[in-house]
């Protein structure tokens, strides 16, 4: 059909559907030749537009077909959201027509549809955090926790992902959202064997604060206690493989005496601050590409088992010296 031709057409269909009215019969049969007329000249944005106006228009009782060929239109050219929201009308219309068991096949239809979606997308794309995510949380919106937690399992597994603190999180919070405490602290020891950053040991030690919460004063010691046992793993790893990293270390124990406060009389934030470190105003030379140019202020910080270093080392230094100036 040419250009022309086409104008001509599509200028008869707009105005046959001025005239007639949304609750004629002929409505629906109308609007369903313009949408295939539209498909046909591979217009498709103008034959969805057209499906959604006389979905809108026309009484739900006579639009079956129109249903039918909406979905089958989505299907073969829609994104996933287009084709939920297609089928998710239809099955709307089945059961306002009290045709329960055609509802149940659409939205069984839906659900197969939208996980081979994800399925192909993630064969594509298996980095792709934030698709892996809401391909779980399909399956949890559908009561399926296996189906979800499985989907998870596969996301962590993945050689490369593109955020991987999204999707570890939403794993955690799943299992947390399940009351399933021992899964998440299995998540949260295996995300430690990929990395020590300060946000995971933070946010496993506030886990354990709150988990099996209640006013039992038994159960809150306990939570208490596994807070406190991250905390000391936390500060122990910067010590010893991290000593560089002080400023992450003085936030952990900042975080640590929040915790203690929130406790109450069951916390001790003493027995935190004890570890603080002292701050202490420092000059260093900034260099330029041409040299030494200025001095700058900066804050370090002196921890207690340094303090006690330094003292060993000064007493061994006054010893050293006295021994040498007794010899002569």
């Amino acid at each position: 059909m040419k250009n022309g031709e086409i104008g001509r057409a599509r200028n008869c269909y707009e105005r046959a559907v001025d005239k007639l009215a949304d609750d004629d019969e002929e409505a629906e049969q109308l609007f369903v030749a313009f949408a295939e007329f539209e498909e046909k000249c591979r217009e498709t944005d103008r034959a969805r537009f057209i499906y959604k106006f006389a979905l809108d228009h026309i009484p739900k009782g006579r639009a079956e077909d129109l249903y039918s060929k909406f979905v089958a239109f989505e299907k073969q050219y829609g994104d996933r959201e287009g084709i939920e929201d297609a089928i998710v009308g239809k099955t709307q219309f089945e059961i306002r027509q009290l045709r329960l068991k055609e509802a149940r096949l659409l939205l069984g239809e839906a659900i197969d549809r939208c996980r081979k979606l994800y399925e192909k997308y993630l064969e594509w794309s298996p980095e792709n955090c934030y698709a892996w995510s809401k391909f779980a949380e399909l399956e949890r919106s559908l009561y399926e926790t296996e189906r979800a937690r499985a989907v998870f399992e596969l996301a962590i597994d993945q050689p490369a992902l593109d955020i991987p603190e999204l999707l570890w999180k939403a794993y955690i919070d799943f299992e947390i959202s399940e009351g399933e405490f021992e899964r998440t602290r299995a998540l949260y020891e295996r995300l430690l064997n990929r990395t020590k950053h300060l946000k995971v040991w933070i946010s496993y030690a506030k886990f354990e604060a709150s988990a099996m919460g209640g006013s039992d004063i038994k159960q809150k010691k306990k939570c208490l206690q596994h807070a406190r046992d991250v905390f000391e793993r936390a500060v122990s790893y910067l010590i010893n493989s991290a000593p560089e990293l002080k400023e992450e270390r003085v936030i952990l124990l900042e975080e640590w005496i929040y915790m203690e406060n929130n406790f109450g009389e069951l916390g001790d934030a003493n027995l935190v601050r004890a570890k603080l470190p002292k701050k202490l105003k420092k000059r260093r030379q900034i260099e330029t590409e041409d040299g030494p140019a200025a001095y700058e202020e900066y804050i370090d910080y002196l921890f207690p088992e340094q303090t006690t270093n330094m003292k060993l080392l000064d007493s061994a230094y006054k010893w050293k010296k006295q021994r040498v100036a007794s010899k002569d």
